[in-house]
C-alpha cells in the first residue's frame, strides 16, 4: 500500500561533505523513503526546526538496520507484507543517544530496549 506521496522519485537529498562538495540523490519509491518523506513533510508543514526534523530522519533511516540485527529478534517481526516494531523499540529509537554520524551500538540499544520493556511493564 502507498502513502499518499506523490513524486517520491521526483525529490532529490542533496549532501555537502566536509570538504564542501555536495552530492545530490535521488530517492527511490519504496515504503521506507514513502514514510520518511511524509514524516518530514509534516514537520515541515509545522514549522519544526530543520535540525529537529534531520534528527527525527536520521532515526527512520536506522530501522532497517535495526530489523536485520539478530538482538532484536524478540523485538522486531518481520513478514512479507508488514514490519512490527514493539512500543519499546520505538522509544528507544526516540531518545537513545547517538554520534555525530547519527551511529550508535546495537547491543546497547537493545539492552535499553530491554530496560525501556521492563518499565513499562512494571
Amino acid at each position: 500500500m502507498k502513502t499518499p506521496r506523490a513524486n517520491v522519485e521526483a525529490r532529490r537529498v542533496v549532501i555537502i561533505d566536509d570538504d564542501g562538495t555536495a552530492s545530490a540523490y535521488r530517492l527511490g519509491d519504496h515504503q521506507l523513503t514513502r514514510g520518511l518523506t511524509a514524516v518530514l513533510d509534516h514537520y515541515k508543514e509545522q514549522r519544526v526546526p530543520d535540525a529537529e526534523r534531520h534528527a527525527v530522519a536520521w532515526r527512520i533511516l536506522c530501522i532497517p538496520n535495526l530489523v536485520k540485527e539478530p538482538a532484536g529478534a524478540n523485538w522486531i517481526h518481520e513478514t512479507e507484507t508488514k514490519l512490527e516494531l514493539h512500543d519499546a523499540v520505538i522509544d528507544t529509537l526516540a531518545t537513545f543517544p547517538m554520534t555525530y554520524g547519527e551511529e550508535f551500538s546495537l547491543e546497547e540499544f537493545f539492552r535499553d530496549v530491554q530496560l525501556t520493556a521492563t518499565r513499562k511493564a512494571a
